[in-house]
């Protein structure tokens, strides 16, 4: 029964191991189990500053405690009845260690997150069982560690320990490599740059050379509609296609938080939502981007959130609280404390925060809790905040995020780099 219980609770770990790492078929498999995003809890926990200890995530660390206690438990179910019961008694010590840090882990998604993740409690579940399983080994507490390092059952104590060693520097080496294709993935949010332009000789083809042009053309439509990653190049280069024909719209930027240069020739509106997965991982991108931009783009957000409590032009609400968060960034404006309060709410995504949340929240970045309160509780903030969502609106945005460069807009995020540069070529700039 413990064996079976460790494997469950190991499978649970895995699902969350690359659920953090934005591993697709885990993340579907943690919506139906969890349920969708925008209604659980697990996206919050998972995305949040707890979910890791330095570069190791929490998920991580119960896998291997989990495959420890599973090799445990499989060698002790060979070994004579005097070394079955001391690694009994060892197994009971990791199982309740093991309850102790879930209490801790309980606590931060109950005060610190304001969320819980049903898988993660789930894997409390298992564990308590295991504790349930394993209480009659406790009497072995005091003789397991002198028979294991010093007795017959020195052997099997080394097996596992040599075995819980490579277990863990397995799942460590996994989690590596997650990590490096969830990076490269971010990387590869907005786009490759604009391949370098090439002119032609000038030359004149051939008739013949003309239709077979075309008949490739033709061979390289079909083999890109039948393979995904082509697919989606074609999609870009349509998005940016569709770009470079986008009528220019009006803007208001006046009193509208930026980053980057004052006056930079190429401006970049972000209509986003706090409690947006995909808007978190956008900001993170259009970050690390704005160093390498050579001074030319200033990134201004603008609020779009998704809850009909300040946006009733939406047919359902799909982020609660987002009004509040939107609120929040209009006062934190106001204190000039608009990027800490941003990637404060970014880093945490809080499960449908009221008010006395965001001012918590933003007083954790530096801002003042009276006058951030009765900011969020004045007509002048929420009067500020209509505007942004009925400019939205006037847009036609109907989804988060959406972008604008230099008043027009950006159909397909991926084509993101190209449209800067073709937006640099137009206006000149080196």
């Amino acid at each position: 029964m413990v064996v079976l219980l460790a494997l469950v609770g190991g499978v649970l770990s895995g699902l969350l191991l690359f659920d953090h790492h934005g591993v697709g078929a885990a993340g579907a498999a943690v919506d139906a189990l969890c349920g969708a995003s925008e209604q659980s809890g697990c996206e919050t926990v998972s995305t949040s500053r707890y979910s890791s200890i330095g570069n190791t995530s929490v998920a991580a660390i119960g896998l291997v405690f989990y495959g420890s206690l599973v090799f445990l438990a499989s060698l002790a179910l060979v070994a004579g009845e005097t070394v079955r019961s001391a690694a009994a008694g060892l197994a009971f010590a990791l199982v309740a260690a093991g309850v102790v840090t879930d209490l801790g882990l309980f606590g931060l998604q109950a005060f610190a997150i304001g969320a819980f993740c049903k898988l993660c409690l789930a894997t409390y579940g298992v564990n308590l069982a295991l504790f349930a399983l394993l209480w009659p080994a406790m009497r072995q507490l005091g003789s397991a560690f002198a028979t294991l390092l010093g007795g017959e059952g020195r052997r099997a104590f080394v097996v596992w320990a040599l075995g819980s060693l490579v277990m863990m520097v397995a799942v460590v080496a996994v989690e590596s490599a997650l990590a490096g294709k969830a990076e490269a993935q971010q990387q590869n949010l907005l786009g490759a740059p604009a391949p370098p332009s090439s002119r032609g000789s000038g030359s004149v083809a051939s008739l013949e050379k003309e239709l077979a042009r075309v008949r490739a053309q033709l061979g390289e439509l079909q083999e890109t509609l039948d393979d995904p990653e082509k697919y989606q190049e074609y999609q870009e280069t349509k998005a940016l296609a569709q770009f470079a024909s986008e009528q220019v719209q009006t803007l208001a930027l006046d009193a509208i938080p930026f980053k980057g240069p004052d006056g930079a020739p190429i401006r970049i509106v972000e209509y986003s939502d706090f409690l947006c997965p995909y808007c978190r991982n956008l900001a993170t991108a259009l970050s690390d981007y704005l160093p390498k931009s050579s001074d030319r783009v200033a990134i201004y957000y603008k609020n779009y959130p998704l809850d009909t409590d300040c946006n009733p032009g939406l047919s359902r609400t799909l982020h609660e609280g987002a009004c509040e968060l939107a609120l929040g960034a209009v006062c934190a404006s106001e204190q000039d404390k608009f990027w800490p309060y941003h990637d404060k709410i970014f880093s945490l995504q809080p499960h449908a925060p009221e008010i006395d949340d965001v001012v918590r929240i933003a007083a954790s970045v530096g801002l003042e809790e009276g006058p951030m309160r009765s900011c969020m509780e004045s007509s002048s903030a929420k009067d500020e905040l209509a505007a942004q969502i009925a400019e939205a609106k006037r847009l036609e945005v109907n989804s988060t995020p959406t972008l604008f460069i230099n008043g027009k807009r950006l159909a397909q995020i991926g084509s993101f780099l190209q449209a800067i540069e073709s937006e640099a070529k137009r206006l000149g700039l080196e």
